[in-house]
């Protein structure tokens, strides 16, 4: 390899270009190994989860065989409606959490609506939540049955739990 003449000595100048290449090897490779999923309002569960066939959040927070550790699920914009029981069942790894996060530029909303049975829960293990709203639209936060019921429930953190970040999530109307 190259060398430089510094005080009298010649220097190799081999190492550091080596070291360098295992760093920047090390670099794409991990990255290459990390996958991008989508979901949108108007998503199904027939879809594969790319930008142009995006799941619906039902699909998409019930672990879907694609979506592996160290992958993201990007919610795209606009207000998605719960009817009954949301659960995030996701899974990842302490060293590869998935990442469930609203698109870059765009608002995603959990709507649980006006009915108690309408949650969002989380019951897997780490998974990163990060910068969607969750709130519920109903105007009366009471049932008028007597028993003073609440409605529109938002979150619910079932466990196991380990691992679980809620990131600047804006809950809000519950």
């Amino acid at each position: 390899g190259p060398l430089l003449k510094s005080c009298g000595t010649m220097v190799a100048m081999q190492r550091p270009i080596i070291i360098l290449g295992a760093l920047a090897f090390t670099f794409v490779a991990n990255g290459a190994q990390a996958a991008e999923f989508h979901v949108a309002p108007n998503g199904t569960p027939a879809g594969d989860g790319s930008a142009a066939s995006p799941w619906d959040i039902v699909t998409a927070f019930a672990h879907p065989p694609e979506v592996m550790p160290g992958d993201t699920i990007w919610l795209h914009g606009g207000t998605y409606l719960i009817e009954g029981s949301l659960t995030g069942s996701l899974t990842g790894t302490d060293a590869a959490p998935i990442v469930v996060r609203q698109a870059l530029g765009e608002r995603a909303a959990l709507d649980t609506g006006a009915s108690a049975a309408n949650r969002v829960g989380i019951s897997g293990s780490f998974t990163w939540y990060w910068g969607f709203e969750i709130m519920s639209s109903a105007e009366d936060r009471w049932a008028d049955d007597g028993n003073n019921a609440d409605r529109g429930y938002s979150i619910d953190v079932n466990g196991p739990g380990e691992g679980i970040k809620l990131i600047n999530l804006v809950v809000h109307d519950t």
